[in-house]
């Protein structure tokens, strides 16, 4: 558990304003170990569709719950929303526009609430934040992922719910839950969520990726299992999360993406910002191994770094930043291209002008505090030392 700044402690956010009731995780225990129908990460709004290759659309205050903009629910001025790349502010009425990433099979539009504000939240602790624009729909693989969406929508719309956020609050972080099967599901479902239910301060919780151990069907029991805690979740795309029949990087996110939404991307709580990171690079199926799973490297995509400079290009310097990824950016025990972050450079020339950073993955297995400086890392070239948390094993 890591405490973040240093003011009054506060609950999480008031359930009733989109949250899951905390008490309520026995029930959701139960519920929760059987197949969830679909994932529920969705605009709960369903327009008529247009053409085109720009997507619009607005992030409202949803004062009466309903999910529709307009009437009693207002917009939102200077909302930051991306479309994984690029990255907007609201205007006066709550309204956006952006493009759809050219040459690409999908575009992931999301919203990045600021603290003070929640999106909707599934019964298992997920945010309804995003939505999903892929015409042709996912590959056929061994794991589903989207059929074909379609035409854009005429409006994307994005509600918010209003609530209070003290600055001092804890965040429960773990690594690798992997369970292989429904069997570990139920063992890890008999026991981690009656622990995490207890942290009462905790505003959210982060599974640092190797959310399942290449079984990507059993991705919903997972979520349920976990989502039992009554807690907001925040999930982190691992190397057994992967679709491994996936002919290159591409589509190798098609059933975590379906299930979780976007790999990367940004929110705010309690003044602080988070980067949830996608550095988990597929190399494609080895021709001499068809079976193998290693083909993968620590690199975060070309996408995702221009994403992460224009989400920082709005968060003020001296705001505090926390990065949560899989596979760490450096490692002072292990080393190789699948124990840390080849392009760790491009990433810390992002951080290095700010004072104030953290950052956490998982991955190895064990529990480690390694304080990036020039001497650990010549890549690292700022004053200084970033301090990164690697989490052991749930």
């Amino acid at each position: 558990m890591s405490e973040v700044n240093d003011q009054p402690s506060m609950n999480a956010p008031d359930a009733s304003a989109f949250g899951i009731p905390r008490r309520g995780f026995l029930r959701g225990l139960t519920a929760g170990l059987g197949a969830l129908a679909a994932p529920g990460i969705f605009i709960p709004r369903v327009f008529a569709e247009t053409g085109g290759s720009r997507a619009r659309g607005r992030v409202f205050h949803d004062r009466t719950g309903s999910g529709l903009a307009g009437g009693d629910n207002p917009g939102i001025e200077g909302v930051a929303v991306s479309n994984g790349r690029d990255v907007v502010l609201t205007d006066a009425r709550g309204n956006w526009e952006l493009p759809v990433i050219d040459r690409s099979p999908f575009t992931d539009f999301f919203v990045i609430p600021p603290t003070g504000w929640v999106p909707p939240l599934t019964r298992d602790g997920l945010r309804k934040a995003h939505h999903t624009h892929q015409p042709g729909g996912s590959p056929d693989q061994r794991f589903a992922g989207f059929g074909p969406t379609g035409m854009l929508p005429e409006s994307i719309d994005f509600p918010l719910a209003a609530t209070e956020q003290s600055d001092r609050f804890d965040v429960l972080v773990c690594g690798d839950p992997q369970p292989r099967d429904l069997r570990e599901v139920g063992y890890l479902a008999s026991t981690v969520p009656r622990d995490l239910a207890r942290e009462e301060n905790a505003a959210f919780a982060v599974a640092l990726g190797d959310i399942v151990f290449d079984d990507l069907a059993i991705f919903p029991q997972l979520r349920g299992a976990l989502g039992a805690a009554g807690l907001p979740w925040h999930y982190v795309i691992g190397n057994h999360d992967l679709n491994f029949d996936a002919e290159d990087h591409t589509h190798s996110r098609e059933t975590y993406r379906h299930q979780f939404g976007p790999t990367t991307y940004a929110f705010n709580h309690g003044g602080v910002h988070f980067i949830v990171v996608d550095n988990v690079e597929w190399m494609g199926v080895d021709p001499e191994n068809p079976g193998s799973t290693r083909t993968y490297r620590g690199m975060i995509q070309e996408r995702d770094l221009r994403f992460i400079e224009n989400d920082l290009r709005h968060v003020p310097d001296e705001q505090l930043v926390v990065l949560f990824m899989h596979i760490p950016l450096a490692n002072d025990i292990q080393s190789g291209d699948r124990a840390l972050t080849l392009n760790r450079d491009r990433l810390y020339q992002l951080l290095g002008g700010r004072r104030r950073s953290l950052s956490f993955s998982a991955h190895t297995h064990w529990h480690h505090h390694l304080m990036i400086d020039r001497d650990v890392d010549p890549s690292w070239t700022a004053e200084g030392a970033h301090h990164h948390v690697i989490s052991g094993t749930l």
